[in-house]
């Protein structure tokens, strides 16, 4: 967090919306930043205390961490319970234009339990990650990219009931969309403003537009280019 100050600062412009970053790196404390940026919330703990709660392996298929980041933050968005309606849970690589773009997705879907891009298409398990990934239940399989993603509360209250029996959860990709159809929640079939969260694109100038989420963007100067343009 230390190298994304124009990330910060366009979180911390942020009214409409609690802002929270959980940051995944314990190497040293981050609370000076809590100073510099007093309406966001940073949240640090110890990754044992996220382990031994049952909130990992969430991303062990791909980086080989039991946890990272997205394991503490719904961790913590479990604890929270009902403060809020919906979370909106998103990768500091994906581009938005301001507020006003989250809440004019929200806007649109007002009861939806799960929001990304996923096609709910059957799973081919003999393609893709499947086979390294464990899934305790049978049903319906798919998968989709998780970069950016909006949870209801009943969605995070399921996952709080899942890991209370499981005491895991599964590769992301995978695990939000099988666990929302065998829960049966409200879901859309890729939504279209998710539709440009990919594994790996370039974004030519004119694709970039207000209404959208954009993946990947790892260079944070192409977002304030964009912002301004």
């Amino acid at each position: 967090p230390d190298e994304k100050e124009s990330y910060l600062k366009f979180l911390s412009t942020f009214q409409k919306y609690d802002i929270f970053v959980v940051i995944d790196d314990n190497t040293k404390s981050y609370a000076h930043l809590q100073k510099s940026y007093p309406t966001i919330r940073f949240v640090q703990f110890r990754n044992d205390l996220c382990e031994s709660s049952g909130y990992k392996n969430l991303s062990y298929v791909t980086l080989k961490k039991t946890v990272t980041g997205w394991d503490k933050a719904i961790y913590l968005f479990t604890l929270l319970g009902t403060t809020y309606r919906n979370v909106w849970f998103l990768e500091d690589d994906v581009y938005f234009h301001s507020e006003n773009t989250l809440e004019t997705i929200d806007e649109k879907y007002l009861t939806e339990d799960i929001l990304c891009n996923t096609s709910y298409e059957p799973a081919k398990l003999h393609e893709w990650l499947w086979n390294r990934i464990e899934i305790p239940f049978k049903g319906e399989y798919s998968c989709g990219m998780m970069c950016a993603l909006r949870l209801s509360t009943r969605y995070l209250e399921g996952i709080r009931d899942y890991v209370a029996e499981h005491g895991t959860l599964f590769f992301l990709e995978a695990f939000f969309p099988c666990f929302a159809q065998k829960m049966k929640y409200k879901t859309v079939v890729n939504p279209p403003e998710f539709l440009t969260i990919t594994f790996n694109r370039v974004f030519q100038d004119e694709e970039v537009h207000k209404n959208g989420l954009f993946h990947p963007m790892k260079n944070l100067d192409d977002h304030t280019r964009h912002r301004s343009r």
